[in-house]
């Protein structure tokens, strides 16, 4: 069964059953599949610091999408309140404040009684880029109370 992000995934690169040459420039962009290290845990609002090697230039086209995953864990009851982010220029480190432009619908997550453990996916696409110039993308959070972490990340990106 798909996720939600595979599939806006899937209709955002227009995968179908048409032939690839019926898609111009298909295939002559940026890919990125990467499974960052996990970050250390925040306290504070703050970003991941996963923009070192969650980062793609896209070569041919101005527009990327891209998707974090992972599992979204809280150690008390409270919220977190997360958005996917990207920039350009030196990535943000891990507990960096928040920073880039907002390319996801920012979401809260709630742990009503004990720890949260969410497995969660950011997806956005991002146009107006330029041909040829870096972008970074990262997870801000916000935790309401105790220690937000990340573990099992896998981030993708493709011009489009």
């Amino acid at each position: 069964m798909f996720s939600i992000g595979i599939i806006l995934l899937l209709m955002a690169l227009n995968i179908d059953d048409k032939p690839q040459a019926q898609y111009a420039g298909y295939g002559n962009d940026a890919i990125l599949n990467a499974g960052p290290a996990n970050p250390i845990g925040l306290t504070t609002a703050g970003m991941f610091g996963l923009g070192s090697t969650c980062k793609i230039t896209p070569i041919n086209v101005t527009r990327v999408i891209v998707s974090v995953t992972g599992n979204l864990t809280l150690t008390a009851a409270g919220n977190v309140i997360t958005s996917l982010r990207f920039g350009t220029g030196t990535a943000p480190i891990n507990g960096a404040a928040a920073t880039g432009t907002t390319i996801s619908s920012v979401m809260t997550f709630f742990a009503v009684s004990g720890a949260l453990a969410q497995p969660i996916t950011w997806t956005g696409i991002q146009s107006g880029l330029t041909p040829g110039t870096a972008i970074w993308f990262d997870v801000a959070v916000t935790p309401s109370t105790g220690t937000v972490t990340m573990p099992s990340i896998g981030c993708f990106a493709a011009g489009i």
